[in-house]
């Protein structure tokens, strides 16, 4: 894939473009870079033109400014799509990218052919109180505040960061001998992704926070597959939701993806299952 940058209002955001056919824009989770759609892009390309912007604030984009919008990062993978020339395309989003997907369709609707929303459960509950109240559960250790200490918060930061990249880095449960090339290759793909996005992750949460993402579904229009990951501990929790965000987008379909108990990056390693789906869909 070839490499390049666009020039948002907000700074510059790297991107990364190949392949042939009717264009797919892939866009990534909080604390992820392109590099999370490595192996699906490579079985889309074939077929379709790919493409899949940082968000501002990861991998090669410039930083998350202060004051970042869910709104803010769609304006920035807009300018993505303007610098390669695609005026319209089916659009995936996945978990933090769902709403940023959410919000380009609900809002620019002539450049969304068909609009994909794929997360975990918690991702997707349309309800933005509620929405606020699971993830922050979720996601507490990003978002304590040390009255105004930016040292104490810089060193708890620095240290939960070492603790994710050694979960990541040796997780004896997902690392079967017979699959530990492609898992070294995750491994590295997800390390070099949180440390790119340290100094972002929490802004983003609250950009995530501030957006009504039940409002800007009954805005959509496009076309939509809603793809939830379901857990045994996210139905007993909370319930499936995509019946839910199916309810506010009219003509909109879903389909399931089960992760099995001590599995993580579930459609990072099941790429040509994905790839399927997605497929089926846009046809």
């Amino acid at each position: 894939m070839k490499r390049g940058y666009a020039l948002s209002p907000h700074g510059q955001v790297h991107f990364v473009v190949g392949g042939k056919g009717f264009p797919v824009v892939l866009i990534g989770p909080s604390k992820r870079s392109s590099r999370v759609f490595e192996d699906l892009a490579r079985l889309l390309m074939p077929n379709y033109r790919v493409l899949c912007p940082d968000n501002l604030g990861f991998g090669g984009s410039d930083p998350l400014p202060a004051d970042a919008s869910i709104e803010m990062l769609a304006t920035a993978t807009l300018a993505c799509l303007d610098e390669v020339g695609i005026d319209k395309a089916h659009i995936y989003g996945l978990h933090t990218g769902n709403k940023i997907a959410a919000s380009i369709a609900a809002n620019v609707p002539a450049r969304v052919a068909k609009l994909v929303l794929a997360g975990h459960t918690h991702s997707i509950i349309p309800d933005q109180g509620r929405r606020n109240a699971v993830i922050g559960s979720l996601v507490s250790q990003f978002l304590k505040d040390d009255a105004g200490d930016e040292g104490v918060r810089a060193l708890r930061e620095w240290s939960a960061l070492y603790h994710r990249i050694s979960e990541t880095w040796w997780n004896a449960a997902v690392f079967p001998p017979g699959r530990a090339i492609e898992e070294i290759a995750l491994a590295k793909r997800v390390v070099t992704d949180f440390i790119l996005s340290a100094h972002s992750t929490r802004e983003l949460y609250e950009a995530n926070f501030r957006y009504d993402l039940e409002a800007d579904l009954k805005k959509v229009k496009a076309p939509t597959l809603v793809l939830e990951i379901a857990t045994p501990d996210e139905d007993r929790d909370y319930g499936r939701q995509a019946e839910n965000v199916c309810a506010l987008i009219a003509g909109s379909v879903s389909a399931t993806i089960y992760e099995s108990e001590g599995h993580t990056h579930t459609l990072e390693r099941r790429a040509p299952e994905l790839r399927r789906i997605l497929a089926d869909f846009f046809a």
